[in-house]
């Protein structure tokens, strides 16, 4: 049987959490399904930890309710909700072995000495590291502590496994290496996953839904795909992956086009979202969006003129900031070889960009 089988929705209904005069969590609600790999995510102090310590029962809520398969598990203390937790700092006991480390919730659940000893078995098997069993944690490197804390916490088949930035203390090539691991022990294991970080590209490479937080409140709730392509404010755009944000007058709607002045120049803007006309309305669009022309369109919609600031080079691709006069910098991505006739400070270049790859954004 798996994990998988023996759990329910976990259901956040209107969670309060206030320390002082700042809300730390403030009136979240969420339904998080069966077996989901969920992220919160959001710049320091944003509130994503303090939930996930709220779901653990480490911290409790001023107001609200969490429910877990129906049952309301607000005011249950953490060791009787079954739930997996994996630190930052690994928080492994350090006179104990890796094996003792393992079994440790298992003892102190009283299970039988043979069940004990196959799930710490299973556990690290899962992790690569039976064949360190018998070191004590300073023996061991970041990357293998962090899996024996992630072996440790899926020993005694938790409801749900909650993971609290458990790579932020490792290097970047390991954290990459062990982020794959995690994601292959969650596709194995069926258990619902909470993981908790600041690192953009760790979320949308690791999750199915992502939440994103700001100042306690939920900004956006998505898939990684929805959340890139299509951020609803200012604020996604800018700290999921990298924007542009163009502001503009509606002149006319046709079609579900919008036609939008801007001071370097009329741009088309497709969706049916738009603002009545005459209204301000701002464009994110994503760096790899934009090609350079070293000449303007004929008809010039979305084709605004900009003069070469600086690039950098990123392997396969280029990365330039260009001016545009009314607007500031935009900055664009173009693949490396496209990219060699505008390496040149002050160069002409214009930027375009097709109708539907542009997001009518709010400024909060």
């Amino acid at each position: 049987m798996t994990m998988h089988d023996t759990q329910g929705d976990l259901s956040i209904e209107n969670l309060l959490k206030q320390y002082g005069n700042v809300r730390a969590v403030d009136d979240v609600s969420l339904h998080i399904r069966p077996g989901e790999f969920l992220t919160l995510l959001g710049p320091s102090g944003s509130g994503k930890t303090t939930l996930l310590m709220m779901i653990a029962g480490f911290v409790a809520a001023d107001a609200g309710r969490i429910g877990l398969g129906g049952r309301d598990i607000t005011h249950l203390a953490p060791e009787q909700r079954n739930f997996g937790m994996v630190f930052q700092g690994y928080a492994l006991f350090p006179h104990l072995s890796v094996r003792e480390n393992v079994a440790f919730p298992l003892k102190i659940r009283r299970r039988p000495k043979s069940e004990v000893e196959a799930a710490v078995k299973t556990a690290l098997d899962r992790v690569q590291m039976a064949h360190l069993a018998d070191r004590l944690p300073r023996q061991l490197s970041g990357g293998q502590q962090q899996r024996v804390a992630l072996a440790r916490a899926m020993s005694f088949q938790p409801n749900l496994l909650l993971l609290d930035e458990p790579l932020g203390a490792l290097d970047r090539k390991l954290r990459v290496d062990v982020q794959m691991e995690i994601k292959k022990l969650h596709q194995d294991l069926g258990t619902t996953f909470i993981y908790v970080t600041h690192d953009q590209e760790e979320a949308l490479s690791m999750s199915d839904r992502i939440v994103i937080f700001r100042q306690g409140r939920i900004a956006q709730i998505g898939t990684p795909s929805e959340l890139y392509n299509r951020p609803q404010s200012r604020f996604v755009a800018a700290f999921l992956g990298e924007s542009d944000f163009i502001a503009g007058t509606v002149q006319s709607i046709d079609g579900g086009i919008a036609r939008i002045a801007t001071p370097a120049g009329e741009i088309l803007q497709n969706g049916t979202k738009h603002p009545s006309i005459g209204s301000n309305i701002t464009v994110a669009l994503r760096p790899e969006k934009i090609a350079l022309l070293a000449e303007p369109t004929a008809d010039r919609r979305n084709c605004l003129p900009g003069r070469i600031v600086a690039w950098r080079y990123l392997g396969g691709h280029l990365c330039f900031e260009i001016a545009v006069e009314g607007i500031g910098p935009i900055r664009a991505e173009i693949a490396a070889a496209e990219g060699q006739t505008f390496l040149q400070e002050g160069k002409q270049a214009w930027l375009a960009w097709q109708p539907q790859d542009g997001v009518t954004v709010t400024e909060e």
